[in-house]
Parts: structure tokens; C-alpha cells; sequence
């Protein structure tokens, strides 16, 4: 006969592990928590080393990997969200499982904002008289400081395009803001291996100087390549979609 210890079958074994049991006789327990402030994509936790879980939402959220007590468990970002960039931290994410489920972590994520000196400037590029144009070359994540010049005193548009050149096997995404411009923001999302473009452009006013400065981060997404991405700032492409007013 066999003894009910040694016995799981259909809807006893399936009631074992609802109640927080194992097949092997053993408690498990979830970990989790909540995350709070989350506007990006791409944000992954990681628990112990390995056990990773992409956060969508703000809310609770569970680890997939159930443990047992007396097991620690170690939460941590492994990858800050994107569009936009924000940085995440992590408070209550280290312990020891009791005989209970663990719903105490804490994520927080906000938008990220670079100081001054976290950007590296680049030559100035004409941006309505003459066409003119810088690039450069990296790998990983970048920020960028361009001045966009206003030449001539006419009523010509103030432009540019900013073209990001993405390597095969790798996803980077473009964002750009106009220093000096109301509520000028983009990013650009695409797939992997894709390039980025965004158009910017503002009204050139009679007489004052309309010069302005657009901060340009590169943000890493997924993949990996060990090819370098590179950037080109076109001054004067005057076929922008979204006018900016300073």
C-alpha cells in the first residue's frame, strides 16, 4: 500500500503546490513587491543573480521563481526602462524567506536627469542658412550637448535632423530636447538593427537671435554587437513635423 506521503496524484498534488507546497514536500514561497513611477519600457528586475522579470506595469509584481524558507533572496535592476530614460532603485531587496510569501521589496523608477556635465558637447551645425553637419562614433549609452545656430535674419526655419545609425544585432533608442525650447521632446523607438531619426525645428523670429541647444541621449535597449553606433546632426533639413516655440 502506498502511504499518503509518498502519493501525489491529480488534484491532491495540484492543491500541495496552491497552498504554497512543492511536489517534493518542500514550502516555496513568491517573492515580490511593488513598483511605483514606472513610465518606461524595458525594465528588468533580477533576483539572486538570475531570475529576472521584465516590469510592464506599476503595481505588485512576483518573481517567477518560487523559495523555500530560509532561502535569501537579493532583488536588483538589472536594466533601467527607456522612452523615456529613467532610473529605478530598489529598497527592502534583500532578506531571508520566512514562512510566508515576500511582498516588502520596493521599486521606485524616475525620469533620469542628467546633469550638465554628464553631456559632452559637439561642434555647432548651422541650422538655417547653409546646410551643415557633425557625426560621431561610440558604443553604449551617450548624451550630447549641440548648439543649432541661426545664420541669417530672414524668416527661414531653424532645423535639423539627428540620425542615429544603428549596427546590426543591437537596439539603441534616440531621444532629443531642445534646451531652450517649450516642451520640445522626442524619441525615436525602432527595432533592432533599425536607425533612429527624429526632426527638429523652430520658428526664426526677425531680429533676435534664434539660436538653440538640443541635448541628444543615445540609450541603450537590447542586444549586444561589437560594432559602434553612429550619430549625424544635420543642420538646415527643414521637412520637420514638430515646431517647436522658444
Amino acid at each position: 500500500m502506498r502511504s499518503f506521503g509518498t502519493w501525489c496524484g491529480g488534484l491532491v498534488c495540484l492543491a500541495l503546490v496552491a497552498c504554497g507546497g512543492s511536489t517534493d514536500g518542500t514550502d516555496t514561497f513568491t517573492v515580490g513587491g511593488t513598483v511605483s513611477g514606472l513610465a518606461g519600457v524595458g525594465c528588468v528586475l533580477r533576483n539572486n543573480g538570475g531570475d529576472d522579470l521584465v516590469l510592464n506595469a506599476n503595481g505588485p509584481f512576483t518573481f517567477p521563481t518560487r523559495l523555500p524558507a530560509g532561502a535569501n533572496y537579493s532583488a536588483t535592476v538589472f536594466h533601467h526602462p527607456n522612452g523615456p530614460t529613467q532610473t529605478c532603485t530598489v529598497t527592502s531587496g534583500n532578506g531571508t524567506v520566512g514562512n510566508a510569501h515576500v511582498s516588502g521589496i520596493a521599486v521606485s523608477c524616475a525620469v533620469h536627469r542628467a546633469a550638465c556635465e554628464d553631456f559632452e558637447d559637439l561642434p555647432s551645425v548651422s541650422g538655417d542658412f547653409e546646410f551643415s553637419a557633425l557625426s560621431a562614433m561610440a558604443l553604449g549609452e551617450r548624451s550630447y550637448r549641440v548648439l543649432l545656430t541661426e545664420d541669417s535674419f530672414d524668416s527661414r526655419r531653424v532645423s535639423a535632423h539627428v540620425v542615429l545609425e544603428v549596427p546590426d544585432g543591437v537596439n539603441y533608442n534616440l531621444f532629443v530636447s531642445c534646451q531652450s525650447c517649450s516642451g520640445l521632446t522626442q524619441g525615436s523607438t525602432r527595432g533592432t538593427g533599425e536607425d533612429e531619426l527624429i526632426q527638429v525645428r523652430w520658428e526664426d523670429r526677425a531680429g533676435p537671435d534664434d539660436s538653440a541647444v538640443i541635448l541628444i541621449r543615445v540609450s541603450y535597449q537590447s542586444g549586444s554587437s561589437n560594432f559602434p553606433w553612429t550619430l549625424r546632426v544635420r543642420g538646415n533639413q527643414d521637412v520637420a513635423t514638430a515646431t517647436c516655440t522658444l
